[in-house]
């Protein structure tokens, strides 16, 4: 029995069908759903000819993991690769879409001047997260959330207006509750090797 038909329920009862046809065994599943729909968060939906994604918009492409399992369900013709006249992303603020600043990486900045010279971050908000190469890594092995990485090492600012908005585009969840180590872990190991992720981004 599996509690829960969103991405995460759906995926480990397939698994776990692949997984007994492996063995040459049977299994009965059985997923539960409180919702009125399987599929949780992800939903795709044409509202006035757009087509709007009320879950997460995309899923990184380094990971193998989902791409394999778009290709086994048979839904990898259906993937909308993004158009390189539109890789940007907009961040809704003060009721206006805000570009992010070019050569942003999920977490960090790759150019800290397109970045500085943007209103995204207050003036305040923006020198914090300058000092990110000045702010010693974290060498405890403790386990630590996306939210904690990203404000101890850009500032509290940074994630209420940067960070938590382009996590939630990733995975729709609260980056407070969301493990680094497992989400992503390049940028511990960016922090670890590096000593800074800016420094690690722009090597």
């Amino acid at each position: 029995m599996i509690i829960g038909g969103g991405i995460s329920g759906l995926a480990t009862a397939y698994y776990a069908q692949q997984r007994a046809q492996a063995l040459g065994c049977s299994v009965d599943i059985m997923v539960l759903e409180a919702g009125p729909r399987f599929g949780g968060l992800i939903q795709t939906r044409q509202q006035e000819g757009c087509t709007l994604e009320l879950g997460p918009d995309m899923f990184l492409t380094e990971q193998p993991e989902v791409s394999d399992l778009c290709q086994a369900l048979g839904l990898a013709d259906e993937l909308i690769p993004p158009q390189a006249a539109h890789r940007r992303s907009f961040i809704a603020r003060g009721g206006r879409l805000m570009p992010v600043p070019e050569g942003w990486f999920l977490l960090a900045p790759r150019r800290w001047r397109q970045f500085f010279t943007h209103d995204l971050l207050s003036f305040p908000g923006r020198v914090r997260m300058a000092c990110e190469p000045f702010i010693p890594p974290r060498r405890d092995g403790v386990e630590e959330s996306v939210k904690e990485f990203i404000a101890r090492r850009f500032g509290r600012e940074a994630f209420e207006r940067v960070g938590q908005p382009m996590v939630a585009g990733l995975y729709t969840a609260d980056a407070a509750r969301l493990s680094l180590q497992a989400a992503m872990p390049r940028f511990e190991a960016m922090e670890q090797e590096c000593g800074s992720v800016f420094h690690a981004l722009r090597r």
